[in-house]
């Protein structure tokens, strides 16, 4: 081929024409060099050389060529994609265009056509399992559940041979004698025992259809006798032939019955109406008045579907259903056992001995028993029920009841454990509706009182009031005993054997008070407690709360979790939540949130410094607005997730050096007179390094310092006690009693005369355990303010706290310990929402930003449109890192840096850029990446409008150097029409070389910027090296050139593509002839493969050379053979 312009292997990427075809005088002129021309009516392979067109390659078509295809006479005849229509392979032809039609074998009607995959596989399947598998002696081929073959070996009650014979062996899994019947009327026949056998029936054989099958005919009857038939078991008996003589005439000397008790005498009826029992048979199963010894299983009852009534007194006494059912008192039970009287039914069970001495298995009682239980299953119980006629959803209603309940497996001979519930019903329960566990005896002897877990003798949910103790014994070392005073109406104890003394002296002394009506005077202490039993707690959740954490330190839990901490040097500490995301605010934190001070507009000591950051909302701007609130909540578990564990908030001051340490303070604005003054925020609460908690002073000198008044509103483990009574509880960790007298709070109550509480408003009093709140709620805070009793903090449900102002609520940390401002369902560590039409959003500014609501860093999410926004309102730049290192950089201007601090474009990359698209995303205009470029109003017509594209440039030291450009061009762009090329550019020397040109038409232009055709190379066009193959396929998406070793064969060519040409070469020098299959995959889509006229076998000791040149869906193919 290098008379072509070809010296090496050419490569042909598919989908790129290198030819033209058409009809034979259609031909373009003469004059590009190397061009290859397809006449598609003669069937002529033509090559320019410059100046005309030379054939190198026919057709013989004959001397008149082909004139008619299935009746179309066009010069040019079109072969289409084949079709599936009909009911039979057959052509259509229209328009000179020919459509072959094979449709699916398996649609309906149709008698011959294609498999598809699918049925192939089926059918090809059924045919592993049979064609050419070897079968076992005896075996056989069956169907199975998935419609195919499979070998079986025959069983159940026949044999098979391998000769085919079939042997019935059994019926039903009884054996068949082997021996063939003897003589004529034998039949096959059970024999009762084992085996089925040849033989004659006789009157045994005949037998009853009542159960069990008696003979139905007797062996023998003597003389004088006849058969009587009984419906009752379908048997017959002999029986003596005997006609009354006065239902027979013309008896002559026969004589009538005497009666009497004599053989063939006729018996008379007592004074009773009865047969005398004289003359009663004394056989065995009889039934007999006044009973009879019969040795066997006496049956009374009905054999059909019928009732059996025992009657007293000519009315039914006892009832037994057919279904089982037994009612004493009434013909209807609804249940195994029923007792039913119209006044005071009961049921006695009596034992007329001596009672038993010892509990047995064996003693007199009820027995219900229950099955096989697993741990907590309940077994029979005795039941309270009412049949009242206005019950009508549920008839008999279960009320109440006593159950017994498992409490271990029962899986060896050692189990047995048991409990015993008590359930009831409240009033108004509802049409349908089931009594609830009020008491419970667990298998310990433990009673449990609104618990079904007691955990010592008696366990009390809930209040207990006594009324009217009587005295008890001193108490024994090491415990305490009290009773009431009902003369005195005073509690009386005792403690570790001392003598009894007054519980509470003068209704105790302590300052707090549940409903909040004593003034602090000094400090507030607290236990330290612990994390699973903080130091202040509420009443309903003890492990929910407050506690000093370490040294210097303070934890709030709920449900005995850290969700909160201040300690010194460590800040305000959140747990870290989902995926342990962290937000950091300042210098590097170990936490999830860490932060300096609420605001910089109130002053604070240590002042604010130029090293601290503020988290805050700016000041509302709208005309006559409030204030807007801060929400954080901790992050959320994924919804659905089961006991999946939410974020929880940590709260902690900064880290300190040497002797420094750091403090929270709480600020808040306290209201004035009625004006637009401001009201600036001041110190109200300081939580220092050391731990110390100050409220009203900035130096708490212990745990908690309050200076001014403190008031608490229920503090009570039970309620406090009601007028005129008492109540009290003993704390088991103090080892002391807790009292409450005539509605008084609780007290220490001995010590000092009776004890004067812990508590005092000066503050004189260290807490010795925990503090325990009252639940409060919104409005009525467990802990709220003198003079401002709405705003505060309470308990808002079961493990969530919840801080209010003005009986609004404004902050929620969750069971999770999600932080919830301005809701009260926060999803995550920090959630902050707004109300509809309201900016949500967080500020950050420090003392060089300054703090307006143009200051600093701003996130949040806009009203209304509810875009999402990070906004940096400082002249400066917005840094994204990882790994604490930056990654991403904005500039002041708006460029963005990846992999450099100093962006100089709108996008710089420094480093690898890799733009990948989603597999089978990209539709139409849809692409990965686009590039715009705006000209305004364009230039008009033939003017250079935009240039856009790619530079590649080398740098050295700081210099850069071109090497390469990729761009677009467009042109002509006047109105509605667009005319662009693209360029690819290289550089020499500085010397710009435009190296391949796409132009608007598509024509491909290598070594010139203007191409005539779709591809046109200025120079030569040559591949690196041939391929060899040494198998009968052989892969052009390898390379265009391939050649084999062997001989010619049946070769199988794959990868020939649309518009390209291949070269193949066999170099075998045997004499054999080529035959091809040619796809434009690898194997599955077919072309037509046209060989030249008079092709044939190979000249021995020759090479042969094959040029294929593809043209839609058909292969063309030249050989040129005789290669020395």
């Amino acid at each position: 081929l290098s008379g072509y312009g070809i010296t090496d292997a050419v490569q042909n990427l598919g989908g790129v024409a290198t030819m033209d075809a058409g009809a034979d005088a259609s031909k373009p002129a003469a004059g590009n060099s190397g061009a290859l021309y397809l006449a598609t009516d003669t069937q002529k392979i033509y090559r320019d050389n410059g100046a005309t067109w030379d054939e190198i390659a026919n057709v013989d078509t004959g001397s008149a060529g082909l004139t008619s295809l299935n009746g179309e006479t066009g010069g040019t005849q079109t072969f289409a994609v084949p079709g599936t229509s009909g009911t039979a392979p057959a052509w259509s032809s229209s328009s000179n265009t020919h459509t072959l039609n094979i449709p699916m074998a398996s649609a309906a009607g149709v008698t011959a056509g294609l498999l598809s995959k699918t049925d192939y596989d089926s059918f090809s399947g059924k045919l592993s399992a049979v064609a050419g598998s070897s079968l076992a002696d005896t075996n056989i081929w069956v169907g199975n559940g998935s419609n195919q073959a499979a070998a079986v070996a025959v069983s159940g009650d026949v044999s098979l041979a391998n000769t085919g014979a079939m042997t019935v062996t059994q019926i039903q899994g009884t054996a068949v004698d082997n021996s063939a019947p003897t003589l004529s009327g034998q039949v096959l026949k059970y024999d009762g025992t084992t085996e089925y056998a040849a033989g004659f029936i006789n009157v045994a054989d005949i037998r009853s259809s009542v159960t069990p099958g008696n003979a139905t005919f007797p062996l023998t009857c003597t003389a004088a006798q006849t058969l009587v038939h009984s419906a009752v078991t379908d048997q017959f008996s002999c029986t003596n032939i005997a006609i009354a003589s006065t239902a027979v005439s013309g008896l002559g000397t026969a004589a009538a019955q005497d009666v009497g008790t004599g053989s063939g005498d006729i018996p008379q009826l007592d004074g009773s109406g009865k047969i005398p029992s004289s003359m009663l048979p004394t056989g065995t199963g009889d039934i007999l008045d006044g009973g009879n010894t019969t040795g066997s299983t006496v049956v009374i009852g009905t054999n059909d579907a019928q009732s059996l009534q025992l009657e007293t007194n000519n009315s039914p006494a006892m009832t037994i259903l057919s279904g089982g059912n037994v009612g004493i008192g009434t013909a209807t039970p609804g249940a195994m056992l029923e007792v039913a009287k119209t006044t005071s039914p009961h049921i006695r069970i009596k034992e007329i001995n001596s009672a038993p001495a010892a509990i047995s298995r064996t003693m007199a009682g009820l027995e219900l028993s229950m099955g096989e239980p697993a741990t907590n299953y309940f077994g029979p119980a005795i039941k309270f029920m009412s049949h009242d006629s206005d019950l009508t959803t549920e008839n008999p209603k279960f009320l109440a009841g006593i159950v017994p309940r498992a409490t271990e497996s029962y899986t060896t001979d050692n189990g047995g454990g048991m409990a015993i519930d008590f359930v009831t019903t409240p009033n108004a329960p509802g049409a349908s509706s089931l009594p609830s566990t009020r008491m419970t005896i667990n298998s310990t002897g433990y009673v449990g009182i609104g618990t079904t877990v007691p955990g010592s003798i008696l366990d009390i949910n809930g209040a207990l009031t006594t009324r009217g103790m009587s005295v008890p014994a001193t108490s024994p070392a090491g415990q305490g005993r009290i009773y009431f005073d009902s003369t005195a109406n005073k509690f009386k104890v005792s403690e570790n054997n001392g003598a009894y003394v007054d519980l509470v002296s003068s209704g105790g002394g302590g300052d707090f008070m549940k409903d909040g009506s004593v003034t602090m005077t000094g400090q507030f202490k607290a236990d330290d407690g612990t994390l699973a039993a903080p130091g202040i707690s509420f009443g309903a959740d003890t492990d929910t709360g407050i506690y000093r954490y370490a040294s210097d330190g303070i934890r709030i839990v709920t449900g005995g979790s850290m969700v909160l901490q201040a300690a010194t040097n460590a800040g305000i500490r959140l747990p870290g939540g989902k995926g342990n995301t962290r937000v950091n605010l300042g210098n590097t934190c170990t936490y999830l949130i860490c932060v300096s001070y609420a605001s910089s507009s109130p002053t604070v000591t240590p002042a604010i410094t130029d090293e601290e950051l503020v988290m805050g909302i700016a000041r509302n701007t709208s005309n006559g607005a409030a204030g807007e609130g801060l929400y954080l909540t901790a992050g959320g578990a994924d919804s659905g997730a089961v006991n999946a564990q939410g974020g929880s908030l940590v709260l902690a001051s900064g880290i300190s050096t040497g002797n420094q340490g750091s403090d929270i303070l709480f600020m808040t604005a306290t209201g004035g007179s009625s004006s637009s003054t401001d009201r600036t925020p001041t110190e109200k609460m300081r939580i220092k390094g050391s731990g110390y908690v100050g409220i009203g002073t900035s130096a708490p000198g212990s745990a908690l310092d309050v200076n001014g008044a403190l008031t608490t509103r229920g503090m009570s483990v039970p309620a406090t006690s009601p007028a005129g009574q008492g109540r009290i509880y003993f704390d088991s960790t103090a080892n002391k009693f807790k009292v409450s007298e005539n509605n008084g709070a609780y007290v220490d109550l001995v010590g000092s005369g009776g004890g004067s509480g812990d508590f005092l408003a000066d503050g004189t009093v260290d807490m010795t355990d925990t503090l325990v709140l009252a639940a409060g709620a919104l409005g009525t805070g467990g802990v709220s303010f003198v003079g401002d009793s709405d705003t505060g903090m309470y308990r808002a449900t079961t493990n969530e706290i919840a801080f209010d102002t003005g009986g609004t609520e404004r902050l929620r940390l969750d069971f999770e310990g999600e932080l919830g401002i301005g809701t009260s369902t926060p999803i995550t560590a920090l959630h902050v929402h707004r109300p509809s039409g309201q900016w949500s959003e967080m500020y950050f500014t420090n003392g060089d930003t300054g703090a307006t609501s143009g200051d600093g860093l701003a996130l949040g999410i806009v009203p209304t449109t509810n875009v999402a926004f990070i906004s940096n309102a400082e002249n400066t730049a917005m840094t994204f890192a990882t790994n604490n290192t930056e990654r991403m950089r904005i500039s002041n201007s708006g460029y963005v840096g990846i992999g450099t601090d100093n962006p100089g474009t709108e996008l710089h990359v420094l480093g690898k850029v890799k733009i990948e698209e989603d597999a089978g995303s990209s539709t139409g205009s849809a692409n990965p990446l686009t590039i715009t470029a705006h000209n305004g109003g364009g230039a008009g017509a033939d003017g250079l409008t935009s240039l856009l594209g790619f530079n590649v440039e080398t740098e050295t030291n700081g210099t850069f150097a071109r090497v390469g450009d990729v761009f677009v061009a467009a042109t002509d762009a006047t109105a509605g029409t667009v005319d662009g090329r693209m360029t690819l550019r290289v550089y020499k020397d500085s010397a710009a070389v435009d190296a391949v040109v796409i132009q608007s038409s598509g024509n491909v232009g290598i070594g010139t910027t203007n191409p005539l055709s779709t591809l046109e190379v200025d120079g030569a066009i040559r591949n690196t090296a041939s391929i060899s193959n040494g198998t009968s396929t052989v892969d052009f998406a390898t390379g265009n050139l391939q050649y084999t070793t062997s001989n010619c064969g049946a070769f199988n060519l794959h990868n020939l593509k649309d518009g390209g040409t291949y070269s193949f070469a066999v170099q075998g020098t045997s004499s054999t002839t080529c035959s091809f299959n040619a796809y434009s995959d690898a194997g599955s889509t077919a072309l037509t493969v046209h060989l030249p006229a008079g092709h044939g076998a190979t000249t021995a000791g020759e090479h042969t050379m094959y040029t294929i040149m593809v043209m839609g869906t058909h292969a063309y193919f030249a050989w040129i053979t005789e290669f020395d």
